[in-house]
């Protein structure tokens, strides 16, 4: 899946008009792991691929780079994989592969007969010919498998998700027989934000034959039921969010914050120059009134602070304009030159307040740009253009590239 389709959440057409809502997420770099059978004869050492950084991996890849992010002179183009057999305190290499993974595999487990089966490549669970690979006893792949080739196609597409990953799974586990892995698959669920009390299901692995099993009738047939439902809620969210691309952004007409913020951003992918390629600091400030007014005074006024030297775009609102100028003209009052030469920054305000605000923020070096709450913004027409070209089944299939 391209990088450009998902960083930010809404850089690219596909990401507004047909991903659900996804939720950030951070990735350490990868490193060697190493993973044991449940009696400790078994062995398995996987060393990543080596990045220069994760910055170096995530730029080459929205180039299309078929190495990304790789060191200099590194001659390793995949994971490598050690399998070692211990007996009587003794370990001896019986296998050493390269992987299918690119990086790193985010998982495996390794049976008690020396099987080995990994889970998801490192950035990008879910995604992939590789979310699944099932080893033999001598290292060969025997099987790999994407997801919407053990799972029903709309089921995938309704799983949770972050800004990088599909949420499929809990913790695979070796059974006692030493061939077979249990994987708890997560059943999607409507309208709920919160991935930390979800429903599993479990789907077994074959190591020795490769065949996958889904659960029985009675357990499976109510998790697609939970999985359709939650699609359908999807489908409805993605309307929304498809109109709300299409038509003017508009602010909100309450104090909804979460409205104010999709407003800002909107505005900052419709009018900003890095529009397609980068994503602004966003601030509200809540109603003077509001308990927890202080929390976003506080979040507003050190990103006027850290402004020195940010070439970045820094979108200001808040439902009460007159609360916004009288914050900015505080804190902006003992301001020294040259402090808010950084940032474009945005203001949600009329042409009176913005004027008001102009006054105390121009001195200081500020790049300001208006965003009247009165004037709806127009999409702009590369996105016009590029969401024309895409219809519903290239969006989804996009999703298991």
């Amino acid at each position: 899946m391209r990088l450009r389709d998902l960083s930010g959440l809404l850089l690219s057409v596909a990401a507004v008009a047909a991903i659900p809502t996804a939720h950030a997420d951070s990735w350490v770099p990868a490193s060697t792991q190493r993973y044991d059978s449940a009696d400790g004869a078994w062995r398995l050492t996987i060393e990543p691929r080596a990045l220069a950084s994760n910055l170096a991996y995530f730029r080459d890849q929205v180039d299309g780079k078929e190495r990304p992010g790789g060191e200099a002179g590194e001659a390793r183009t995949a994971a490598t994989g050690t399998m070692e057999h211990c007996t009587g305190g003794l370990c001896r290499r019986v296998w050493q592969r390269a992987l299918l993974n690119d990086v790193a595999p985010v998982d495996a487990v390794v049976t008690n007969g020396g099987r080995v089966i990994t889970f998801d490549n490192w950035h990008s669970m879910g995604f992939g010919a590789t979310t699944v690979v099932i080893y033999t006893t001598r290292g060969a792949p025997l099987r790999r498998l994407s997801l919407p080739e053990f799972l029903p196609r709309d089921y995938v597409i309704a799983l949770p998700r972050s800004v990088s990953s599909l949420h499929w799974r809990g913790e695979p586990k070796a059974l006692g027989d030493g061939r077979r892995v249990t994987v708890p698959v997560v059943v999607p669920r409507p309208g709920d934000d919160d991935d930390s009390d979800l429903r599993h299901v479990d789907v077994v692995f074959d190591l020795a034959s490769g065949v996958v099993s889904l659960p029985p009738d009675n357990v499976w047939r109510p998790a697609l039921a939970q999985a359709s439902a939650a699609l359908a809620r999807q489908r409805t969210e993605q309307a929304a969010r498809e109109q709300r691309f299409l038509q003017p952004a508009r602010a909100p007409v309450n104090g909804d914050e979460r409205a104010w913020h999709q407003y800002l951003e909107d505005a900052f992918f419709r009018l900003d120059r890095d529009g397609r390629d980068s994503y602004p600091a966003i601030k509200v400030l809540r109603m003077p009134t509001a308990p927890d007014y202080a929390a976003s005074a506080n979040g507003m006024r050190e990103a006027l602070r850290d402004a020195r030297g940010d070439d970045g775009a820094l979108m200001l609102g808040s439902p009460s304009q007159a609360g916004l100028v009288d914050f900015l003209t505080k804190e902006t009052r003992h301001m020294s030159p040259g402090a808010l030469s950084g940032p474009r920054i945005y203001l949600a305000l009329d042409d009176t307040r913005f004027a008001q605000a102009k006054a105390h923020l121009s001195p200081l070096g500020a790049k300001l740009v208006q965003l009247d709450p009165a004037k709806g913004i127009p999409q702009r027409p590369d996105r016009l253009r590029e969401y024309a070209k895409r219809d519903r089944a290239e969006i989804d299939d996009s999703l298991f590239e």
